[in-house]
């Protein structure tokens, strides 16, 4: 076992002595953008990703303006702005400290306690949010990297503290209260306790843990490095649970469009099937009764009437009529043409019964009025 409370207490020695002023406030110092860096951008209106740089001259003509925006852990949500900034503000930059080899470097007075501890347990890296105007235009870097579009015009809005940062990993904090080093306990409380000891503080005790031995520094750093390990993980099994909530939103859509489409195909199977059929039957009745028409497989059925009525010299009484008066016609022709009696069903109260007859008239005239078809 070992004293939580101790540790709790160490904890506070080390931020207190090496990180933090009287206040508790934390300073820090670092490179918050970098010229001529290709960034990409996920373009949704145009389904794209976009390889986007902010050219040196514009880096320099708006550094100034970089001063005095608040610093944020992540990037909101949105914009930070009057009604959201006491949400979102956890400190300001303080100081630009100008422009030294593509890199914007900043001065930035961190005032909320969770980022500070976030800070020193390695979220060390920066990330600018702005806005810009966007001129689509590809070239190549001086380190030979193609990019797609140019940055111009820009208007800062607030400094993000992240773990990946867009600008790559040169954007990041370099110096916390001026001392230089890394952010990690696992690589700074070495340093920090042989200052102690060397202050004449008493030996410090050794813990055995799974077989292996700790002293307090080791075991505290330990204990921060799976501390933020253990963070890690919580945000890739957030960002794992929400990716796979989305695909299966997505995959219940999908199903759901598949089975419509699959009973539209049916329906569509169906309904062609029939029409098949309507129409070999009615190549069938003319070429039983004689007639020959050339290309009459690729006609519809309403054209094939009409060729039918056309070679019994009747063209001139079907024109500028409708489909059920053309239906008439071809029917008392097919009768006439007939060896059989033509069979239709009159809409009278027998309930649609078939009934035959040999009156080319009395066949043509109850097709007519849609009786028969």
């Amino acid at each position: 076992m070992f004293e939580i409370e101790g540790l709790r207490r160490l904890e506070f020695g080390i931020k207190k002595t090496n990180q933090l002023d009287r206040n508790g406030f934390m300073t820090i110092e670092g490179i918050a953008t970098i010229a001529d860096r290709v960034m990409e951008y996920i373009d949704k209106d145009n389904d794209r990703v976009t390889k986007e740089v902010i050219p040196l001259d514009e880096l320099i003509k708006s550094q100034n303006s970089i001063v005095g925006i608040p610093v944020t852990n992540e990037h909101p949500w949105m914009f930070v702005d009057s009604r959201n900034a006491t949400d979102y503000t956890k400190g300001m930059i303080i100081e630009n400290l100008g422009i030294k080899n593509k890199e914007l470097k900043i001065k930035a007075k961190i005032l909320d306690s969770n980022l500070i501890t976030e800070i020193m347990k390695g979220k060390d890296k920066l990330s600018i949010g702005y806005w810009c105007d966007l001129e689509e235009k590809s070239g190549i870097t001086e380190d030979g990297v193609a990019y797609t579009h140019i940055q111009s015009n820009i208007d800062y809005n607030h400094l993000g503290i992240v773990y990946i940062p867009r600008a790559g990993e040169d954007a990041r904090i370099t110096k916390l209260n001026s001392k230089d080093g890394s952010l990690a306990y696992s690589r700074g409380l070495k340093e920090q306790f042989e200052k102690i000891n060397s202050r004449g503080s008493e030996q410090m005790a050794v813990w055995k843990i799974n077989g292996k031995d700790y002293n307090e520094q080791e075991l505290f750093a330990e204990t921060m490095r799976l501390n933020s390990e253990n963070e890690d993980l919580k945000k890739q099994n957030s960002s794992l649970e929400g990716e796979k909530s989305v695909l299966e939103g997505q995959l219940a859509v999908e199903k759901k469009n598949s089975a419509e489409a699959t009973e539209k195909l049916n329906g569509m199977e169906e309904e062609i099937q029939k029409r098949l059929n309507s129409k070999m039957e009615l190549i069938n009745a003319i070429k039983v009764n004689g007639l020959n028409i050339e290309g009459i497989e690729k006609m519809n059925e309403l054209d094939i009437k009409k060729e039918v009525i056309k070679k019994n010299g009747m063209e001139e009484m079907i024109a500028d009529k409708d489909e059920n008066f053309i239906n008439g016609v071809y029917l008392a022709l097919m009768k006439n043409n007939s060896k059989d009696p033509i069979e239709t069903k009159a809409n009278s109260g027998d309930g649609g019964k078939t009934e035959k007859t040999n009156s080319m008239s009395e066949a043509w005239e109850k097709a007519r009025k849609g009786e028969g078809k």
